[in-house]
C-alpha cells in the first residue's frame, strides 16, 4: 500500500548517514525496486513473496531465477538499496517488519517474539 511505501521510505530516511547534504538528496530519490534472486517455485521464496504481497511492495524477480533448481546449492538473497540480506526467512521477517501498521510482524516486542517462535518451530 502507498502509506506502507511512505513508511519505508521514511524509515530509510532515518538511517545510519546522519542529514547531511548528500543524505537527504539521496532520501527524495525514488525507492529503488527490491530484487529477489531465488527460485520463485520453491515454497521457501514463496514465504518472501506472498509477506510483500500483504505489505504491499513490489519485488522483482530478476528473469533466469524463477526456473533454477532449488537443490543447486543456492539460497535466495533479497537485493535493497541499503545492502543484501540472505536466507528465506530472514528475508520474510525483514519484509514483514517494513509495515508496522499491517502487522504481519506483530504490534510490539512480545507479539514479535511470539511470531518468531512459531516460525522457528514451524521450520
Amino acid at each position: 500500500s502507498a502509506s506502507c511505501r511512505r513508511s519505508f521510505a521514511a524509515s530509510r530516511s532515518r538511517g545510519r548517514s546522519g542529514f547531511n547534504i548528500a543524505f537527504r538528496q539521496r532520501a527524495s530519490a525514488p525507492i529503488m525496486p527490491m530484487k529477489l534472486y531465488a527460485n520463485t517455485n520453491d515454497y521457501k521464496t514463496q514465504k518472501a513473496l506472498i509477506a510483500a504481497r500483504y505489505v504491499g511492495l513490489d519485488i522483482e524477480v530478476p528473469k533466469g531465477n524463477s526456473g533454477s533448481s532449488s537443490t543447486d546449492g543456492r539460497i535466495p538473497v533479497l537485493e535493497t538499496d541499503q545492502g543484501c540480506i540472505f536466507s528465506s526467512v530472514a528475508i520474510a521477517r525483514y519484509i514483514s517488519r517494513i509495515c508496522r501498521p499491517v502487522g504481519l510482524y506483530g504490534q510490539n516486542l512480545l507479539e514479535g517474539g511470539m511470531i518468531d517462535s512459531w516460525v522457528e518451530f514451524c521450520t
